[in-house]
């Protein structure tokens, strides 16, 4: 679901001790986007950032999330953080097809990242860890061609799936060995995540034509399934921001997460936003001075 407008008071306490987590502020703007602290709007181009919690902030006030910081060392280029929670490439096919997407996006040109995590495959295909949540969320088929055919819910689209699952969910030793169906994750359905990630940016040039589309992949969670979709974006010609391998908390002498809650804290943001924002501007050269 798209935020609602406006500032939202959000505090967070950990259940066993009810100690306090965070006490944050979102503020989200008029088009369901959470706000970016001094964004140039005059700048010639932007930066869409797409993702689920990681690119919103979970439990972080608006200055500290990952957009923020990379507005921090791109002066001219304007992010827009298209973040939601639990948010997988279907979800944002869907929120593409939206008329309120380009709304208040004056710059024509720039980079549109998708900022991937390990857990958007199993919500992008259904499986069961995630299914008493993500069941409600958009199923998605392709055609021939690659394009994204939205077929509802994957309750409503999959009925006799959804009532396996929701079964399966039930199971006392499901829960017990935290058992996740399917049990494996095959070649195919890697190749089915892949080929969906394509149409996301199909539908990613038809909003916004002249955006380049890069998927970043998040150093704290792409470590397990990233490097399968190396060699699978370069054959669908889909560009990426490669830190697989960046040993994250060697890097920054900390788990670089927000204790308890396991979301990415400032200093994680601020690295990761700087070293996106650099190479990018390397990437593309003279396109983002």
């Amino acid at each position: 679901m798209t935020p609602t407008p406006g500032e939202h008071p959000t505090e967070m306490y950990w259940v066993k001790t009810r100690e306090q987590i965070y006490s944050v502020r979102y503020t989200i703007d008029e088009f369901g986007r959470r706000r970016v602290p001094g964004q140039n709007e005059k700048a010639p181009m932007a930066a869409l950032f797409w993702g689920c919690s990681f690119t919103f902030g979970e439990g972080l006030d608006d200055q500290d999330t990952l957009p923020a910081f990379f507005a921090n060392r791109a002066r001219s280029v304007v992010p827009y953080n298209f973040g939601v929670r639990g948010y997988a490439p279907n979800d944002m096919i869907v929120r593409l097809r939206s008329e309120d997407t380009v709304r208040g996006i004056a710059q024509a040109k720039g980079v549109a990242l998708y900022i991937y995590l390990d857990a958007h495959v199993s919500r992008a295909l259904g499986y069961l860890d995630n299914y008493v949540w993500t069941r409600t969320h958009p199923l998605i088929e392709l055609d021939r061609e690659g394009r994204a055919m939205h077929k509802g819910t994957f309750e409503e689209g999959q009925p006799l799936k959804d009532l396996w699952l929701q079964m399966l969910g039930l199971s006392e030793t499901i829960r017990l060995f935290k058992l996740n169906w399917p049990l494996l994750v095959t070649d195919s359905d890697l190749d089915r995540f892949a080929d969906l990630v394509g149409a996301l940016k199909l539908e990613m040039r038809e909003k916004f034509p002249g955006f380049e589309f890069v998927v970043v992949f998040h150093p704290l969670d792409s470590h397990r399934w990233g490097k399968h979709f190396i060699s699978r974006f370069e054959s669908r010609e889909i560009h990426y921001l490669n830190y697989t391998g960046v040993k994250w908390e060697d890097l920054i002498g900390e788990t670089g997460r927000i204790k308890v809650d396991g979301h990415p804290n400032g200093v994680t943001n601020r690295l990761l936003g700087t070293q996106i924002a650099e190479d990018i501007q390397s990437y593309y050269k003279t396109r983002f001075q």
